[in-house]
């Protein structure tokens, strides 16, 4: 059955717009997310020469650009095309990666300390 016969008043149009609301929402409106990268790209900003530190700075921003209006593109795009098990998997594997990570994080605070 037609997906727009079950919700006739779903709008399922690709919006360059809400595209990019949508990216830049996850990329500069997640707290953490800009927490992590001041923290990372500030350790990581001060081992350049003070000459290339902007250049640093400004090709991770265009890189974040490209990569979130690209990745939020990709998704709008392909959003029906995603099955409900397909995504439950992959919010796991990610969840398993992070918590992998964290215990990283963890082992080597501990022994540092």
């Amino acid at each position: 059955m037609d997906k727009a016969l079950i919700n006739p008043k779903k709008d399922n149009r690709f919006s360059y717009k809400s595209a990019v609301l949508s990216a830049f929402s996850v990329a500069w409106l997640n707290p953490q997310a800009l927490l992590d990268g001041t923290m990372l790209l500030g350790a990581f900003r001060i081992s350049l020469a003070t000459n290339v530190q902007n250049y640093f700075i400004l090709g991770v921003a265009v890189a974040s650009f490209i990569w979130f209006i690209s990745l939020t593109t990709i998704v709008s795009v392909l959003k029906d095309r995603f099955q409900p098990r397909f995504l439950v998997l992959l919010n796991r594997i990610c969840g398993v990666i992070i918590i992998i990570y964290g215990i990283k994080l963890l082992i080597t605070f501990i022994q540092k300390v």
